[in-house]
């Protein structure tokens, strides 16, 4: 994985500042034509010859759409942000209990406590493809 400054634009998706890319199949950098799936919204953008994102052409849609890799990095991108919501929620539970029951803890200590309940929580089973 490589990762390169790029000059700061919008996804076209969602207005997120971007200002960097990592490729994930390749130590390569982006390139004009190069595909972008932010990682906020998971939109597909492609890169101008500034670097800058921009929408996919309607050609470069349907290009795109049967790319394997791409569906990869999609699927990737919503298990992490699945796994970010998940934490989040533990962490919310876990500081509402600690200010009706506890003392206050440091943050180093809620992460701890977060980490050991997201530790007991079964996986959920994977689905078959």
């Amino acid at each position: 994985m490589a990762s390169s400054d790029v000059p700061a634009t919008a996804c076209p998706g969602c207005g997120r500042r971007n200002d960097a890319a990592t490729s994930v199949f390749s130590d390569s950098k982006p390139s004009p034509g190069s595909v972008s799936v932010c990682i906020a919204c998971g939109h597909i953008s492609v890169f101008n010859a500034d670097l800058t994102l921009r929408n996919p052409t309607d050609a470069e849609t349907r290009e795109i759409a049967g790319d394997r890799r791409i569906l990869a990095v999609q699927r990737a991108r919503d298990q992490l942000m699945q796994e970010l919501r998940d934490r989040a929620y533990v962490e919310d539970f876990v500081r509402e209990t600690i200010k009706k029951h506890g003392p206050l803890s440091t943050h180093e200590r809620i992460n701890e406590i977060v980490d050991v309940t997201l530790a007991r929580i079964p996986q959920r089973p994977r689905k078959r493809r």
